[in-house]
């Protein structure tokens, strides 16, 4: 799908080049209650490729669910459990995707486009803790 953004630069003699443009970048994340009894909730994190068509963004098939994390409730919430996420992210961001087959070698840059949640998801990726707002 992300074929028609692609560019060939031919090398003679050594493997084929291939530059894609920018892959840009969607994460989003949501807490909910696992059973009735809210002992125990749970945050699901999805990164999706904004570059797919609309139609298929959020099909299981095309996310990237990187941690489904169970939380006690009524605890103080730790939202360092998103940095792991965070440093790869930016890692990519810093350093692009470079893939290099037997034939070819597959190079894009990376771009976080947008970071999407509930206000205490919200919290938790700026570093926040919880409902309460106050800095951890």
């Amino acid at each position: 799908m992300l074929d028609k953004q692609m560019a060939e630069i031919e090398c003679p003699g050594s493997k084929k080049r291939v530059k894609l443009d920018t892959i840009h970048l969607s994460i989003g994340a949501d807490g909910f209650n696992a059973t009735k009894a809210t002992v125990t909730s749970v945050t699901a994190v999805a990164i999706g490729v904004l570059n797919l068509p609309i139609d298929v963004q959020s099909r299981l098939e095309f996310l990237i669910i990187p941690v489904v994390l169970p939380i006690s409730v009524g605890k103080q919430d730790d939202p360092s459990f998103f940095r792991p996420v965070f440093d790869t992210l930016y890692n990519l961001e810093q350093k692009g995707i470079h893939i290099e087959t037997d034939d070819m070698i597959i190079q894009a840059d990376v771009q976080l486009d947008s970071i999407t949640g509930d206000t205490p998801q919200l919290e938790k990726f700026a570093g926040m803790s919880g409902h309460t707002g106050k800095h951890s």
